[in-house]
Order: structure tokens, then sequence, then C-alpha cells
């Protein structure tokens, strides 16, 4: 087994005395822990940093996808039924205030895409029966989309079918 020698040096330097811990290597033991305790705090100060930043991102992202959620929710839950009526007219190149005129009176005037006949089985935006609404392109949309209800309302006014409603 081979026995370390430590040496305890005094060393003056410019007027100062300090001392210093060494093997027989010449290896300064004081100053290389000194040394890796130094860089283990500035590593431990950048990890913390680094988890700082990181938490304050996560919190960013979580607010963005509230934010997002919200928006999902007003697109998909609060459809305006004036703008469904507007995109059809314009996708099917009919008369928007015809289109805007049936579905006031089907609406009674509210314009409410749950509207519904009490005495049949007419129900949304422009008053489809079922069977009518399931014979146009959006019959597999639900009747209560104003979207799909207008667009269906398009569709059957482009192709002829302005009768079929009574309003």
């Amino acid at each position: 087994m081979t026995a370390v020698i430590l040496a305890t040096l005094t060393l003056a330097t410019a007027g100062a005395t300090r001392t210093k811990t060494a093997d027989a290597k010449g290896t300064d033991w004081a100053s290389s822990a000194k040394y890796w305790h130094g860089a283990a705090v500035r590593q431990r100060h950048r990890a913390d940093n680094l988890q700082r930043r990181l938490t304050l991102r996560v919190l960013q992202v979580r607010g963005l996808q509230r934010q997002l959620a919200g928006v999902r929710r007003r697109v998909t839950h609060n459809p305006d039924s004036l703008e469904a009526i507007r995109l059809a007219s314009i996708a099917y190149g009919v008369s928007y205030d015809q289109m805007e005129a049936i579905a006031r009176c089907e609406t009674g005037g509210s314009f409410s895409r749950w509207s519904k006949n009490r005495h049949s089985t007419a129900s949304g935006l422009f008053q489809f029966l079922t069977g009518t609404f399931a014979g146009t392109p959006y019959g597999r949309e639900s009747i209560w989309s104003p979207y799909a209800n207008a667009l269906a309302a398009g569709w059957m006014m482009a192709h002829g079918r302005r009768s079929e409603w009574v309003c």
C-alpha cells in the first residue's frame, strides 16, 4: 500500500503567506477540492435557473392551452347563426337576404339553432324535417349545427328546392 505523503508548504508570495497541501505527485488537493466545489455550485445554479425557466414555460403553455380551450368552446358551442347563413349563401351562390328571411320566419326571429317545432320533427335554424335534412350532403352532421343547417339550406336552394319552405 502506498502511503500518500502530504506536505504543508508555506510559500511567501508578494509578502503574503499561504498554506498549500500537496501529495508526493504535487497535486494541490485543497485547491482541487475548492475548484470542484465551485464547479458543483455553478452547476447547481445552472440547474436551478433551467428549472425556473422550464416552470415558466410550462405555465405559459398551460395559459395558452386554457385560452385555446376557451376559443374552441366559443367556436363549437356558440356559433353565430347569421355567420353560418352568410357562409352558406356565398358557398352556394344564393341570396343572403332570402336565406336570412327564411331563417327569421322559421325561428320566429330568434335565429336560434335550438329551434324545434312542437308538432313535427322540424328542427334547427331552417326547421328541417329529419328525413329532409338526412337527404342533403350535410345529413351526417348535427341538425342543431347552424353551419350544417345553413349549408344544407343553401344546397337545397341552389338545387331548386326553395319551395319546400312555407316562409
